[in-house]
């Protein structure tokens, strides 16, 4: 519904927010096919400026407009009834040896509650 008639802005072909973002829209019952794309930009700082200049509208991390959005330079909508859910790896050079507090904090990131995040 917020969708109808909108410019879209898309990220670039390839980008796993843009696989992301059509994931979500299918879910929701929104073709993104049949969107008015307007433009696909290569990041999310990309996106949020065309958005703030009226260009159209888009779907980005709610932890990326966090500034934004306590500026009231964007407005967050929902699509009613889904959740966008991304996965993240933390990756290193495999032959990289850690300092201690390093080790520590990988430690508490595998540990973390993360389901507990959009919980807010």
């Amino acid at each position: 519904e917020h969708l109808k008639g909108q410019r879209f802005i898309a990220r670039e072909k390839g980008s796993g927010t843009r696989k992301e973002s059509e994931t979500y829209l299918k879910k929701a019952g929104v073709d993104p096919l049949r969107l008015r794309t307007s433009m696909w930009l290569g990041s999310s700082e990309a996106i949020k400026g065309a958005v703030e200049a009226n260009l159209g509208v888009s779907i980005l991390s709610k932890w990326t407009i966090q500034k934004e959005l306590q500026l009231g330079t964007l407005k967050k909508l929902s699509l009613r009834g889904v959740r966008l859910l991304r996965d993240f790896k933390l990756i290193h050079y495999k032959g990289k040896k850690f300092p201690h507090h390093t080790e520590e904090f990988v430690e508490y990131l595998r540990h973390y509650n993360w389901s507990s995040l959009g919980k807010r």
